[in-house]
């Protein structure tokens, strides 16, 4: 788990990096992460984006980029292919980057890392929206959500939503 936070504030760019993981043999590999953006309340016009390298940070190659434009907050799970030149090297490494103005925003938190290889299912989950602000008892919550199908079959599944409070489940 990690936060990014507006302060200080700088203009250009900031970087998570990983630690060096040996990918050889490999050709793609998925990263999946959740993260939410507290955006600024005059917030919005910055980057965040996953990046690979396998030259120490000399290069950058993009695996995935939003542009934030609102000031509406935002969170999802993310999941993604990467396939940039990097894979298959045994200097991988890659980084969560912001760009631009981080008084924009408040925070942009990230958990739940993984990477590895890439899941055996044809349909995978992209993003998880409804989620964004706090749930009350009694609330109304619509609840959707992005999936990729990768076209090998049709896919059907059930969807369960559970709620916990530290480890006991409470819906």
């Amino acid at each position: 788990e990690v936060s990014m936070y507006w302060s200080p504030a700088f203009l250009g760019t900031s970087r998570l990096v990983s630690p060096v993981i040996n990918t050889s043999g490999y050709t793609q590999l998925s990263l999946s992460f959740l993260h939410f953006i507290d955006n600024f309340v005059q917030g919005g016009g910055f980057w965040v984006s996953v990046e690979t390298t396998s030259d120490g940070g000399t290069t950058w190659n993009q695996v995935w980029e939003l542009n934030i434009l609102t000031t509406e907050n935002y969170s999802a799970f993310e999941v993604l292919i990467v396939n940039t030149p990097d894979i298959g090297s045994a200097n991988f490494q890659f980084c969560f980057k912001f760009e631009d103005n981080s008084y924009q925003l408040d925070a942009w938190d990230i958990d739940n890392v993984t990477l590895g290889e890439q899941a055996s299912f044809d349909v995978t989950p992209l993003s998880i929206f409804g989620l964004e602000t706090l749930i009350h008892e009694g609330d109304v919550v619509n609840i959707s959500s992005e999936i990729a199908n990768y076209g090998s079959e049709i896919v059907s599944f059930n969807v369960i939503l559970e709620i916990y409070e530290g480890s006991n489940i409470v819906f």
